[in-house]
């Protein structure tokens, strides 16, 4: 076989690359008859999805493109469908391909006090397509409980899945700038890079998981190690299940010079004495300066209430779970800007009120983020031109600290649910202009609220 492929790159490439196209058509050759020597036992199966959302921002602020705007009663609409195919091999082997699809509506109105007023764009819905998911995963082990399961792609991740709207900060929040991003009925993040799932002893789970950053600084590698344990009850229903987790943030950097840039938008000058070196250059104060990565540290637990008195069977699975999770955004104090590391721990509570099996679930969340800069990511954004520090402005001001949500979802029969959500909550409004889309969440202030239902099919 080499020597058929050599004849048939003679002359046409240099002796070096010669010898890396041999290389890598016999290794691949040989890694195809590695895995495929024998019929693979491959089996397909295909899903799919579609749903249709509608609410309306009562009360909110728009404050993107620095122009100020009201979201008072500004209608939003998304139409969203996917379908999943997955690939079985081997029974070990699983592949998953996962594009999705949305119709949305612009947030802009026809308004003299907006920039918008001439852009008929922005006045229309518009669609994208996206994706959702590519990975593989390869199990080790017991195929039905497996001790070790290996997973490489694009993937959406969730490490409590108690939640309905607030937490899940360790993926969903930042450290420096701080800030965090919720969406209706979505309480994951998409990650990119290597997952390790690993249970050395039962109701014990390990994650490990090494992913690239895919914001600016783009391509920084983020190590995170989570720990989640389930004591008492049954399986899938634990009595107590408690978790932990820690991020080094962009740890491993593509370029140092981004991730942690020394320039004079990004430094603050913690000390005014002024001196002049004896090559004359004059000096003041210390400076200090900002940095993407962080360290983040997370805290959860959920208790099953109904469980101390047997049960009963009144009561729906959901019903009277008391759950909370904590995250501190960055362990390293900075002066100025990020002096208090009590500013930097969102607080979340949640309580699945019994409906007795009317509803799948109730559930009553409420958070506590005493963040003094606004909850906005321009700077993020913008990682790679301005500094990483939070800016506040009279669109932006200091968000009130105390978020909410009520999260109701009813199975109506196979394959049909519907949800609702009345929220304060890190919703962020988008449009079809990266550009233009409102980069501080769209209730900051008390008073600010939103609903929003959906209606969604799957097969």
């Amino acid at each position: 076989m080499n020597k058929i492929i050599r004849k048939y790159l003679a002359g046409r490439m240099s002796e070096k690359c010669r010898s890396m196209v041999v290389v890598s058509v016999a290794f691949l050759l040989s890694f195809y008859g590695i895995c495929f020597a024998e019929k693979p036992d491959v089996s397909i199966d295909f899903s799919g999805y579609t749903s249709f959302q509608a609410g309306e921002i009562v009360k909110g602020r728009y404050g993107g493109n620095g122009v100020p705007d009201t979201l008072d009663h500004r209608w939003q609409e998304k139409l969203l469908g996917g379908f999943n195919l997955s690939a079985v091999v081997n029974k070990r082997l699983k592949i998953d391909f996962n594009p999705e699809a949305a119709i949305s509506q612009a947030v802009y109105d026809y308004s003299p006090q907006t920039n918008f007023v001439n852009d008929l764009e922005s006045m229309h819905a518009y669609y994208y397509f996206y994706l959702n998911q590519m990975q593989g995963t390869y199990s080790f082990g017991d195929l039905e409980n497996p001790l070790l399961q290996v997973s490489v792609g694009y993937f959406p991740f969730t490490y409590n899945h108690d939640i309905k709207s607030l937490g899940e900060y360790l993926f969903r929040a930042t450290a420096y700038p701080g800030y965090v991003v919720n969406d209706f009925a979505s309480v994951y993040k998409r990650l990119l890079g290597l997952h390790v799932q690993y249970e050395p002893v039962q109701n014990l789970k390990l994650d490990l998981l090494l992913t690239s950053e895919m914001q600016a600084p783009v391509g920084d590698w983020t190590p995170s190690l989570l720990a989640g344990y389930a004591m008492g009850g049954q399986k899938n229903h634990p009595l107590v299940e408690v978790g932990a987790g820690v991020s080094f943030t962009r740890l491993i950097p593509v370029d140092s010079r981004l991730t942690s840039p020394h320039y004079i938008n990004n430094e603050v000058v913690t000390n005014a004495d002024t001196f002049t070196t004896p090559n004359g250059d004059s000096i003041v104060g210390d400076t200090t300066y900002f940095s993407f990565s962080a360290i983040k540290v997370m805290a959860r637990f959920s208790l099953d209430i109904k469980q101390f008195f047997g049960a009963p069977k009144i009561f729906g699975d959901e019903d009277l779970k008391l759950y909370g999770e904590a995250c501190i955004l960055g362990t390293q104090d900075y002066p100025v800007y990020y002096d208090s590391i009590l500013m930097r721990i969102p607080i979340m509570i949640g309580l699945n009120i019994p409906t007795f099996k009317l509803l799948d679930v109730l559930s009553v969340e409420v958070e506590w983020y005493d963040n003094k800069y606004a909850n906005d990511y321009t700077n993020a954004y913008y990682g790679l031109h301005v500094t990483p520090t939070p800016v506040i402005s009279s669109y932006e001001p200091r968000p009130y600290p105390l978020y909410w949500s009520v999260f109701a979802r009813r199975t109506i029969t196979r394959g049909i649910q519907l949800l609702a959500e009345v929220t304060r909550n890190h919703y962020y409004t988008q449009t079809k202009y990266p550009n233009y889309q409102d980069r501080c969440e769209a209730t900051p202030s008390h008073g600010d609220w939103m609903f929003i239902g959906r209606v969604q099919y799957s097969f």
